[in-house]
């Protein structure tokens, strides 16, 4: 999800300008006069990278507990966090399920996704005092994991799977652990797993980890990104072509900074020297205005293997982050990264060029009010 990026309506033939046109600046910092006036927002094209997605919330007894110095519990926060994401949410035509797994209960059947009706969803979910008796158990995480079975066998296309875990489970009947069960429905599904960690040893990490291990799709997000970030996710549902909005305001603010892409060799996840320039200028705004997180989205040509693709994508954007990180001391957590292997080519793959602009990494600044 993209939070709103204030500018100046004075500004906006400027900015759609230099969105034909190009700029010849490697980055370029943004500050504007802006007045309370009429909010706007330009978007481009959303590029869906699922088709459908099924959340499965976790009400046991540990979701409780405080959560952080917020003055809210555990599962409070994650009821907010998806609020949050589902108001920011574009409908892009998916299906989608909310399923309570402590105990198993269904609040949203696999169908059409609609906001409202998911939002009232979301509203009707218990909290650990009223969903059962799993307090001080460890939940039925693998039992959950063999439910979806029948709902991906009822839907076409890609899925995205949310699971809220804090790693611990009970093992079933059948003595199936969860990396067996993620395993079997990796390989009869097209689906990957986006696992919200609330896991607070480090036993549970790995156990979580090894589960996302399963395809290049899948990843580890921690309950603590999220909440307040909805965006930091987003990237499992879609990806955004271009996007700018205008929001008003009386004052004199720094609305963002432009910054090309930054661009790989054949087969090569090193930046270039050539790159170092704009990414020391985008580093040195990170580090000025500490508001600010910044996505990277890792992209490579069409040549070869789709799943090779995704793992290389990865490494360019895992590259990037971690230049920004060792000459910056960004924080991890406010790098969002995502990657995508060889979807949405901004240029003909046909050709040598076009190729060239494809392996990128595109940069974004989020979160600035």
């Amino acid at each position: 999800m993209v939070p709103n990026k204030t500018i100046a309506i004075a500004s906006l033939m400027v900015l759609l300008t230099a969105a034909v046109f190009g700029s010849s600046q490697a980055a370029d910092v943004k500050t504007e006069e802006v007045v309370t006036g009429v909010d706007v927002v330009i978007v481009d094209k959303f590029i869906r990278t699922a088709d459908n997605f099924i959340v499965l919330y976790d009400a046991s007894g540990s979701m409780g507990r405080p959560y952080a110095n917020t003055g809210m519990t555990m599962i409070e926060a994650a009821e907010k966090a998806l609020k949050g994401k589902n108001a920011l949410l574009p409908d892009l035509g998916f299906n989608a399920g909310l399923y309570l797994y402590t105990p198993w209960q269904v609040f949203y059947e696999m169908q059409p996704y609609d906001k409202d009706k998911f939002a009232e969803a979301i509203d009707s979910l218990p909290d650990t005092e009223t969903a059962g008796t799993f307090k001080g158990q460890p939940t039925p995480l693998v039992e959950a994991l063999e439910n979806i079975d029948p709902i991906l066998a009822g839907v076409s296309g890609r899925t995205a799977v949310f699971v809220f875990s804090d790693g611990t489970y009970k093992l079933p009947a059948s003595k199936k652990r969860p990396l067996e069960v993620v395993k079997a429905l990796s390989e009869k599904y097209d689906v990957f797993f986006y696992i919200v960690s609330t896991a607070d040893t480090d036993t549970n990490v790995q156990m979580l980890r090894s589960l996302v291990g399963v395809n290049p799709r899948s990843r580890v997000i921690p309950f603590e990104w999220l909440l307040g970030h909805p965006y930091r996710t987003a990237g499992a549902l879609f990806t955004v072509k271009s996007i700018a909005f205008v929001s008003e305001k009386t004052e004199s603010v720094v609305t963002g900074i432009t910054v090309q892409n930054v661009t790989f060799e054949i087969d090569e996840p090193n930046i270039r020297p050539e790159d170092h320039e704009r990414l020391k200028k985008l580093g040195q705004f990170l580090k000025d205005n500490p508001e600010a997180d910044v996505l990277l989205e890792g992209f490579t040509d069409a040549t070869g293997d789709e799943y090779y693709n995704l793992h290389l994508s990865r490494r360019r954007a895992f590259r990037v982050a971690q230049y920004l990180m060792d000459n910056f001391d960004i924080p991890r957590e406010r790098i969002v990264i995502q990657w995508y292997g060889m979807i949405n080519p901004i240029a003909d793959n046909s050709t040598p060029e076009g190729r060239a602009q494809n392996r990128r990494v595109e940069v974004e600044v989020v979160g600035l009010n």
